[in-house]
């Protein structure tokens, strides 16, 4: 597990309960979905193999990428993928091979909750570069904003329906 994953779960778990994000060391990349639609590919999955008669759930967390010397950061990307009865987690989004999976229910929860307030389910990324975690409030523009703490209501924050 990257020194980052451990960090980010140790930093986001005490606004979690009752559930603590986990490090998942194993997840299928199968394919077949779209680019930067994680939420759209993992409900379609999920629709899809329910309608063959598979149970299938949907799953939230984040994507931890190695981290880089060369900016001394690691990116942690909002993420959903699917989990199927008997056969493991899957993902059908194309993805770099090198991140890692940290599931964190907390998420879903959140966005059940809120699902009439919310523009989207997908939370913003975070960077994490020198011990400090920042959101990334527009990736286009670089627009970062420092988080003294990895609420759950501060990681939808600006994605919310005024």
């Amino acid at each position: 597990m990257y020194r980052s994953t451990r960090d980010f779960i140790n930093a986001r778990k005490q606004f979690t309960a009752p559930y603590i994000p986990e490090h998942l060391p194993s997840v299928r990349r199968i394919g077949g979905g779209q680019p930067q639609l994680c939420y759209v590919n993992a409900t379609d999955y999920m629709d899809l193999q329910v309608a063959n008669g598979v149970e299938v759930a949907i799953r939230s967390g984040w994507l931890v990428t190695p981290y880089d010397k060369k900016t001394n950061s690691s990116l942690i990307i909002q993420h959903w993928w699917n989990a199927v009865r008997n056969n493991g987690y899957v993902d059908t989004t194309p993805l770099d091979d090198t991140a890692e999976y940290v599931e964190d229910c907390a998420l879903k929860k959140f966005c059940v909750r809120n699902d009439g307030k919310l523009k989207t389910h997908v939370a913003h990324s975070l960077l994490y570069k020198d011990g400090i975690f920042s959101v990334i409030l527009d990736p286009e523009k670089g627009e970062l904003a420092k988080l003294d703490e990895l609420r759950t209501e501060f990681l939808y924050a600006r994605k919310w329906i005024a």
